[in-house]
């Protein structure tokens, strides 16, 4: 490829991942606070309630968040990808109809499946605990039931308003409001000596509030864009064929969007069922470390998920990929780190929960290491969902999730907690392989780029290495982690920072001048018939 071509493409790669990187920077500021709120909430948990009734309480909340994530229907991915399209098209006119087709039926099955999660309850409870757990866990589903189509409808219309290019809804709701209500409430609760049920009760207050700021939200920027939407927009397309549209592409991801889900709430639950809701509460209270690695993944999927659709949708397959390239990178940079770091100091880690956690401390490690490969992946589930292969998603969720209910029911008997991440180690790899191959295969694209391989064997030596000689030689304490971790972190970052320009780094640091004026790079400003970065000739 001529010099001129190749440096115009990695200036459009530039100027997309500046975009990336001022939505992610508000987005990460977000997650920062959602991430210390819910692990102060798990701790407030394990501390005040015990582990039993932990247990209890995470058996519950899976059911609920599995029964919220089936809600959904698609709806939420839907309606990132379809409303920035539609603005790309000049079909401003279909935006709130589209809104309302992807919300309605939502609440419609949050009713059907809270219903029945209710009415339900005992025998849920059968399935996943036994003994005298059983008639513990019934009134903590009971509590959650109610919120099922709330939650899952406050999800799609924090994801609808993402669809208008702007982070601070979801930021604001999901990532601030929520979770610091929710560990100051159980605080309250637990002082006052009203037990779990107000705990559960706690966690799921928040949702109504978030759902209600949401809504008025995203009809405070339907009606900005309405308003500014020029003469020369497209007039409204007949209701039976948006919903046609819109449901071809958001059904099949009804299922697949359970994935994410069900790979670490499934396990819960089969432990409890199979083992003790001790395991279960064990195993919950480790898998919730893996969340604080996993923010990185959220952040570009909600800032990288409209622009991949715009750019796809105009058939710029370079630009997309170099996007694609780039995310992986960032999302390796920042989370192989803190995951090479779980591995090694897994006892001192699941020590702050108490000692009767510290025994999920393999599992800790195996989720661990899972979660190196999902992010080497890269967002390629993100890419394939907007490159329009939701039905193929599926059928890799399919597989997948068939995977992880196999292995879990042979393993778990006889390995309980081990059993159960190597189960879930396993559906993780299935599903980001295929996902990679297939980009491949359809769309030409590999996560594999310029700084890969520095960033991967850079946080292997740095964390990984230095990570298990620090245990060694100092023993497991948190002093010793501690002392790695400065050290640790100066050589990382010394060798990051000379590799700034492959990784694209310079982007940020951009960003952060150029915080008063528009978005966007050089021609900062978002089109309000367009809605996504201007695309400059190459």
């Amino acid at each position: 490829m001529p010099r001129r071509d190749t440096t115009t493409r990695r200036q459009g790669t530039r100027d997309d991942m500046s975009g990336v990187a001022r939505d992610g920077a508000i987005k990460l500021a977000g997650s920062i606070i959602a991430g210390l709120c819910g692990f102060l909430f798990v701790v407030v948990l394990a501390r005040g309630l015990g582990v039993n009734r932990t247990g209890a309480f995470y058996e519950a909340l899976a059911l609920f968040l599995i029964a919220s994530s089936l809600t959904k229907l698609g709806a939420d991915v839907g309606l990132i990808r379809m409303i920035p399209r539609y603005r790309e098209l000049g079909r401003v006119a279909d935006l709130r109809r589209t809104i309302l087709i992807g919300l309605l039926p939502v609440l419609g099955m949050g009713a059907l499946l809270g219903g029945c999660l209710f009415v339900f309850a005992p025998q849920l409870a059968e399935l996943v605990a036994k003994g005298e757990h059983v008639e513990r866990l019934i009134p903590y589903i009971r509590v959650l039931a109610p919120f099922v189509g709330l939650n899952a409808a406050s999800t799609v219309v924090t994801s609808a308003t993402r669809g208008f290019h702007t982070m601070i809804p979801l930021v604001v709701v999901n990532n601030i409001g929520r979770p610091l209500l929710r560990p100051l409430l159980a605080v309250i609760v637990i002082l006052a000596g009203m037990g779990g049920i107000a705990v559960t009760l706690a966690y799921a207050g928040p949702v109504a509030l978030g759902l209600v700021a949401a809504l008025l939200w995203l009809y405070r920027l339907l009606r900005r864009v309405e308003d500014r939407a020029s003469p020369g927009s497209l007039p409204p397309t007949p209701t039976r064929r948006l919903a046609s549209e819109f449901w071809r592409f958001a059904a099949p991801r009804a299922f697949g969007a359970v994935f994410t889900t069900s790979v670490t709430w499934l396990s819960t639950l089969l432990l409890g069922g199979l083992r003790s809701t001790v395991d279960a509460g064990v195993y919950a209270a480790s898998s919730r470390y893996i969340h604080l690695g996993s923010f990185a993944l959220t952040i570009l999927f909600l800032t990288i998920s409209p622009q991949l659709s715009a750019l796809l949708s105009r058939g710029d397959n370079e630009r997309a990929e170099g996007m694609y390239k780039t995310s992986t990178n960032w999302l390796m940079l920042s989370s192989w780190p803190i995951y090479l770091t779980m591995a090694a100091f897994a006892p001192v880690i699941l020590g702050v929960f108490g000692q009767e956690f510290v025994v999920g401390q393999t599992a800790l490690m195996t989720l661990a290491l899972a979660q190196l490969f999902s992010m080497a992946a890269g967002p390629a589930n993100t890419v394939l969902l907007m490159g329009g292969y939701s039905l193929l998603n599926t059928l890799n969720t399919v597989v997948a999730l068939a995977l992880n209910i196999g292995l879990n029911l042979v393993l778990i008997p006889r390995y309980g907690l081990e059993g159960a991440a190597v189960a879930t180690l396993a559906s993780i790899l299935a599903n980001n392989l295929a996902a990679i191959v297939e980009l491949r295969v359809l769309l030409k694209m590999s996560p594999v780029g310029q700084g890969f391989w520095t960033v991967a064997l850079g946080s292997l030596f740095c964390f990984g290495g230095l990570g298990l000689l620090a245990r060694l030689a100092l023993g497991e304490s948190l002093l010793s982690l501690v002392a790695f971790g400065v050290v640790a972190s100066i050589l990382y970052l010394g060798l990051i920072w000379r590799s700034r320009g492959v990784l694209q780094l310079t982007v940020l640091r951009d960003v952060l001048k150029a915080r008063g004026r528009k978005r966007y790079g050089r021609r900062s400003e978002i089109d309000p018939e367009v809605g996504v970065p201007p695309i400059e000739p190459t």
